[in-house]
């Protein structure tokens, strides 16, 4: 790993850089130990109190119930046990060709045990409207589930008109939260039944996410175990480690946004000036409005992976997408399906920004990917 002094770190849509206060909180919790917290002995007590706290704290910033607040390991397990869990008979789900694989592979694997599913196309926008949502609806379609933000472009969907569509056909909306909490502040819309989240996207380590299920849903659980844990939603003893991390990620949250999500926007947007003020042939990928961290663009006729090992030689990290899938040879799914064509997408880069990213290092960006780009 190069010194510190000279890394950028440019991909906080595949994972950020754990805050020292998370890290602080959770060394303190190892230090003074902890029991399980199905336990009934004192040191079980204590771990019940903090799991509960934790609990309390994450429902307040949401501004909804404790008791609709349950743990996972990740949001690929939130994805899963919620896609799952709300669709307990069979029928139809409305989803989209843009969603992250947790949920784009799940249903899929759904599909083939039964289900059917209609994945609508976010096209250039880089979203689904709610117009799309409203003609694919079907008689037996008995779930929406869609993105509130796209972890490879950042593009938002317009979430509060669909909850709406939801709401009045009364069919269950399950919303990927992940790569929107943390980058901009987050208000549950009514019509929204449940959504997940994952710890490591909002300056936690890997390992630890969290699900939002609406009091009135059923749930089916997807991990049978005890019935005390997590409310018999998701068995397995809870990572209390991770959870007192999470806790106070979401914590910071009240003092950090907005005025991160501001910072972030005006350093994501002088990054896109200066790489296009500077470059011919580079273009911003997704037309609908963005969540302030994210910037896709592609380099007409610049090999992507190229361009991404030279920035790593020169200290910059960036991705071509999702990180579950950085490692395939095709271009990204997201952006075919969008109807970008493949060399386009082939020549696609994401820097994704976190609220530690600093003025000089987005300029060091510009410098160093300009002088790149046109040496290529």
């Amino acid at each position: 790993m190069k010194s510190q002094e000279k890394n950028i770190y440019l991909d906080n849509n595949a994972t950020t850089l754990p805050d020292p206060r998370v890290i602080e909180v959770m060394s303190r919790y190892l230090k003074e130990g902890g029991g399980n917290p199905s336990s009934i002995h004192a040191w079980g007590r204590a771990a019940k109190a903090a799991l509960n706290q934790a609990r309390r704290t994450i429902a307040d910033y949401l501004k909804v119930k404790p008791a609709e607040i349950f743990f996972t390991s990740s949001g690929t397990e939130g994805a899963n046990m919620l896609l799952r869990g709300l669709m307990n008979q069979k029928g139809h789900i409305l989803t989209s060709s843009a969603e992250h694989a947790c949920v784009f592979a799940t249903v899929q694997a759904m599909e083939q045990e039964g289900f059917s599913a209609t994945f609508l196309s976010p096209g250039l926008l880089g979203a689904v409207t709610p117009e799309a949502v409203q003609e694919a609806m079907r008689p037996d379609t008995r779930l929406i589930s869609l993105m509130a933000v796209n972890n490879e472009t950042g593009v938002k969907t317009d979430i509060v008109a669909i909850a709406e569509i939801a709401k009045e056909r009364r069919i269950s909306f399950l919303v990927d939260g992940v790569a929107w909490l943390g980058k901009e502040p987050l208000t549950i819309p009514e019509g929204v039944s449940a959504m997940f989240f994952s710890g490591h996207k909002l300056h936690c380590p890997p390992g630890i996410g969290f699900a939002y299920v609406r009091s009135t849903m059923t749930l089916k659980p997807l991990l049978i175990g005890g019935s005390e844990q997590e409310s018999g939603k998701r068995g397995g003893t809870e990572n209390l480690l991770g959870i007192v991390g999470l806790e106070e990620a979401v914590r910071l949250l009240h003092t950090e946004l907005p005025a991160a999500a501001a910072r972030m926007q005006k350093l994501r947007d002088r990054l896109e000036e200066g790489l296009l003020g500077e470059l011919d042939g580079v273009q911003v990928n997704g037309s609908g409005p963005r969540i302030a961290n994210t910037s896709n663009l592609s380099f007409d006729k610049i090999e992507g992976e190229t361009l991404l090992t030279q920035l790593d030689l020169k200290g910059i990290a960036a991705s071509h997408g999702s990180a579950c899938a950085s490692g395939a040879l095709e271009p990204s799914r997201v952006l075919r399906n969008m109807g970008l064509a493949a060399d386009v997408a082939a020549s696609s880069i994401r820097f994704s920004l976190s609220r530690m990213t600093t003025e000089e290092e987005i300029d060091r960006c510009i410098e160093i990917t300009v002088q790149l780009v046109r040496k290529m």
